[in-house]
């Protein structure tokens, strides 16, 4: 896996056939489970005030997995009627473009060769990729930046990735899930430097 780099297409990168076809099935799962906690349709109307009077109809309830409630957290730890009208209100709308991000992933992955996304999807991208990690992060138990340096170093000394007997990860499943959040993370970061660069010679 090569980092983001800028080109004419837009930021491209060069991944190998397993690097494309797992971040592009982790992508897919994330998805669905974001769509099954949150009871998103498939089909949301294109009108505005007909997805808003779907929505005020619909029940949104608190997703129970801790990772998608990481995607979508409460909008107040202290008062419970703030967080519930907020769902009621938004929830559909950020879901379905958390659901999206990852769709384009995939699409974006399908490339055979180079892997290219385009300038005016960039963003949403990163974001997408932000939310894999996100829930990758609570099946590892990762809570703090101090866990992913700890990772990190445990790696570049050549450590190997043991089990998880509190998570119930054995170490084949839990060296995989490092993987795809280390990939992601590389991409991720490689994706934003490259807008965030663009961004600053343009104000030059």
């Amino acid at each position: 896996m090569t980092p983001f780099v800028p080109t004419r297409a837009g930021f491209q990168a060069t991944w190998n056939g397993m690097e494309r076809s797992e971040v592009a099935r982790v992508a897919r799962d994330c998805a669905a489970l974001i769509r099954m906690q949150t009871g998103l349709k498939e089909d949301l109307p294109d009108d505005p005030l007909e997805r808003l009077e779907q929505q005020a109809q619909a029940d949104h309830p608190i997703p129970q997995n801790q990772a998608v409630l990481r995607v979508l957290p409460n909008a107040s730890r202290d008062d419970p009627d703030v967080s519930a009208e907020f769902r009621h209100l938004t929830q559909d709308d950020l879901a379905a473009a958390k659901v999206a991000g990852l769709e384009h992933v995939v699409a974006v992955l399908s490339n055979k060769d180079t892997v290219t996304v385009e300038r005016n999807q960039a963003q949403a991208v990163a974001s997408a990729l932000t939310t894999i990690r996100l829930i990758v992060a609570d099946l590892l138990g990762i809570t703090s930046d101090d866990d992913v340096e700890r990772m990190n170093e445990e790696l570049a000394l050549g450590m190997d990735v043991g089990p998880d007997h509190e998570r119930a990860l054995d170490a084949e499943s839990r060296r995989y899930w490092v993987g795809i959040f280390l990939a992601t993370g590389y991409a991720q970061e490689s994706l934003v430097d490259g807008m965030l660069g663009e961004l600053r010679a343009a104000k030059r």
